[in-house]
């Protein structure tokens, strides 16, 4: 696949000697219910003699919720190639995001990958559960126990005629 990179170049996958890619599990549209979202994304460096060249293995990668540098919700600097995931938590509150993982090197060449989520979009399943769950739990005692009648105590199947008082009425 081919994803934009910095001043309107492009990079292409895997027949790029270097680059970022998010992997497909994390890639797949999903409506996300919670506070962090787990992105796991691989970097890769094929260029040639790289394990001799320390300095130049340091990859900083930035996730934005957007396009935008300003909206930038996680960033790290990795000195090694291979699968990482991160758990990201978007502050800008529930809403379908296009968030961009990208991958600048030591030479400024940038790499993007970019992907679509919902995040708490549909957060009134989990509120209905958290509603719901409890008052079905505290039911279930009440609908299992039941009073056994006393039929001692009952005027109409021969009690011994006293009232709820225990003594007799009055004439």
């Amino acid at each position: 696949t081919r994803t934009p990179g910095s001043n309107n170049a492009q990079a292409h996958g895997y027949s790029s000697t270097q680059g970022i890619f998010v992997h497909p599990i994390a890639r797949q549209f999903r409506d996300i219910l919670g506070i962090y979202i787990p992105i796991t994304f691989e970097i890769f460096d094929r260029r040639p003699n790289i394990e001799n060249e320390p300095n130049r293995r340091v990859y900083q990668v930035d996730i934005r919720a957007g396009m935008s540098a300003k909206r930038t919700i996680f960033s790290k600097t990795y000195a090694s190639t291979g699968v990482y995931t991160e758990r990201i938590q978007i502050p800008f509150g529930p809403g379908y995001y296009a968030l961009s993982v990208r991958l600048r090197t030591t030479h400024g060449i940038v790499y993007e990958d970019t992907f679509h989520i919902g995040f708490n979009v549909n957060y009134m399943g989990g509120l209905w559960w958290i509603v719901c769950f409890p008052l079905i739990v505290a039911t279930v005692p009440i609908l299992m126990f039941r009073r056994k009648p006393n039929w001692e105590e009952d005027e109409d199947y021969g009690g011994r005629g006293t009232g709820i008082l225990g003594r007799m009425p009055p004439p």
